[in-house]
């Protein structure tokens, strides 16, 4: 693909890195979680755009305004709120830390 975007909910510092290496052009969080969490989380990886206190339904609609925007989008979620909007992206990617509980 020429032309990528990676939505992202978790990952980790040198996975980001090596996806702008592999030339993914933007990286996005969508998250459920806190604001003022998510934007030291998102400031730390020097991400693009940050959506955060997403619904389910917030985050497919998001992740439908990018693919419009963008045409490919990669989405990563670590739990089944992320189900629908990996169902909406280009490419969906189920993602769990190590030692998680299910969800």
């Amino acid at each position: 693909m020429t032309r990528s975007v990676s939505t992202v909910d978790v990952m980790s510092p040198a996975t980001l890195t090596e996806l702008r290496s592999d030339g993914v052009d933007h990286l996005f969080m969508l998250t459920g979680g806190n604001g003022a969490t998510a934007e030291a989380i998102a400031a730390g990886l020097n991400l693009g755009e940050l959506r955060a206190e997403l619904l389910p339904e917030d985050k497919v609609r998001a992740v439908d305004e990018l693919v419009a925007e963008n045409g490919d989008v990669a989405m990563v979620g670590d739990g089944a709120n992320d189900a629908p909007a990996m169902a909406r992206a280009t490419f969906g990617m189920p993602w769990r830390q190590q030692g998680a509980m299910p969800q």
